[in-house]
């Protein structure tokens, strides 16, 4: 399986935007890597900022200190923990989603905001 190892928020959701990372081990170094509907030049990004694991793809941070890599989602709007459900309204959902294959999410700690399912 590939891996990959990012060092910020920006590498972050190249990553686990790119559908050719299917599969793959993403790492994350050190750090706080901080989610916004936004990109830095004020364009939207995929998913409205959420992350959403490509199929079989992990997300990992430092082995024996969960704490070294946070994902810090507390300034997402409530429009990007939100999808809508045909013909039931929306349902709440999380900053970092799985569901597509085998995911899994380790050795590192997801701040979420209020909204989060």
């Amino acid at each position: 399986m590939p891996s990959q190892t990012v060092a910020d928020v920006e590498h972050l959701y190249s990553a686990v935007n790119d559908v050719a990372n299917e599969g793959a081990t993403i790492t994350l170094a050190p750090g706080t890597y901080v989610l916004s509907a936004t990109d830095g030049g004020g364009g939207d990004r995929p998913n409205k900022g959420r992350l959403e694991l490509q199929r079989d793809m992990s997300l990992r941070g430092v082995t024996g200190d969960r704490s070294a890599a946070v994902i810090d989602a507390t300034g997402l709007p409530e429009l990007s923990l939100t999808l809508p459900l045909p013909n039931q309204g929306t349902n709440r959902t999380a900053p970092v989603r799985i569901g597509r294959g085998s995911n899994a999410i380790e050795w590192l700690t997801v701040i979420g905001s209020t909204g989060a399912a």
